[in-house]
């Protein structure tokens, strides 16, 4: 009678056996399964709350391309009188010049009221890179030069033609500052490099066209963005030889307007709010069937404070023309804001 009572008081233990009896694999594996339902959950509500709402859009990751909006005008008025200047007794209506030839490189000179040179002075380093363009000069007073091979390249050779020079505000000396690289090896069908250059104070940027490399049949010319600080080439237009160059702020943001050295056109390209290229360049107007020869070309382009476009012309195919052959003119242009165009205005013949 033993034995039925031992298998009921077992059968009894077995059905009342506390929650600890139970298998270990059981309680681990309910609690792998809590904690997986808990990360879910948490994982649901924050990828909700990281989401933007209906009324605060999100953020852009990167800066558009055109959000700053300047007055309409030119881009160059924050130059500053070199610092040099004053150290050499020369008063504040002294400039610097490079059109003073024959005499190679650049000359500090003084007027008086009628216009007569009352004094020049030219620094020893002024004249070692030859025959030079006209100077641009930024906010601190810095003057930049680029070579311009006149009659013949013995003073401007080709290997040179694409150096930027500067004369420093302090010091007054003039020196290499950036080397910009050619898209080609010089031949004897082209001795230019270099052919314009220009300041955008919004930016400090240097911008200059080079045609180097460039032959008769083949455009491999180059515009570059240069940091007017370190001489970092920030940006560049490949295959397109341009000639004079500037910007401007118009009604529908910053372009840099430039001469064509092949035809007769004078175009724009945009520019973001760091002043780098932006699409595809657009044809503003021509100079074709204008001026003393029909087919000159923009060589240098600048813009008053009255928003008057002024385009000095020459004739050029990339040849040495003696001075005596230069033909140039002067074309004026005005602004027209409501179109983002420009109108001729009129056109004086230059000796």
């Amino acid at each position: 009678m033993a034995a039925p009572a031992n298998k009921l008081s077992t059968a009894r233990a077995n059905r009342t056996a506390p929650p600890s009896a139970l298998p270990r694999q059981r309680i681990w594996l309910i609690g792998l399964l809590t904690l997986i339902l808990l990360l879910a959950v948490g994982l649901f509500f924050w990828r909700r709350s990281s989401q933007p709402s209906a009324a605060t859009p999100a953020q852009p990751t990167t800066t558009p391309a055109l959000t700053i909006h300047r007055p309409i005008g030119n881009v160059n008025a924050c130059r500053t009188f070199p610092a040099f200047v004053a150290t050499l007794g020369f008063s504040r209506t002294a400039f610097v010049s490079t059109d003073a030839r024959p005499q190679k490189g650049a000359t500090l000179i003084e007027q008086d009221a009628k216009g007569n040179i009352i004094r020049t002075y030219q620094h020893p380093s002024w004249s070692t890179a030859g025959y030079m363009g006209p100077p641009v000069v930024d906010k601190f007073g810095n003057i930049f030069l680029i070579p311009a091979p006149w009659i013949n390249v013995l003073d401007n050779p080709t290997i040179k033609q694409n150096i930027i020079y500067k004369i420093d505000t302090k010091t007054g000396i003039m020196a290499d500052y950036v080397h910009l690289p050619a898209a080609a090896e010089p031949s004897t069908e082209n001795p230019y490099g270099l052919l314009g250059l220009s300041y955008d104070c919004d930016t400090q940027s240097l911008y200059a066209t080079s045609v180097a490399g460039s032959t008769r049949n083949k455009e491999v010319g180059r515009i570059f963005q240069i940091d007017g600080a370190t001489g970092k080439v920030l940006d560049q237009l490949d295959n397109i030889d341009a000639f004079g160059v500037m910007g401007f702020n118009g009604a529908k943001g910053k372009r840099l307007y430039f001469g064509m050295a092949r035809t007769s056109d004078i175009r724009s390209i945009l520019l973001d709010d760091n002043g780098h290229f932006v699409g595809e360049s657009r044809v503003e107007f021509s100079l074709a069937g204008l001026g003393a020869h029909g087919d000159e070309k923009g060589q240098r382009l600048s813009v008053d404070t009255d928003k008057i476009l002024s385009v000095r012309s020459l004739e050029f195919d990339f040849n040495l023309i003696a001075p005596t052959e230069l033909r140039r003119t002067l074309f004026k242009y005005t602004y027209n804001a409501n179109s983002d165009a420009w109108s001729l205005a009129d056109s004086v013949p230059l000796q």
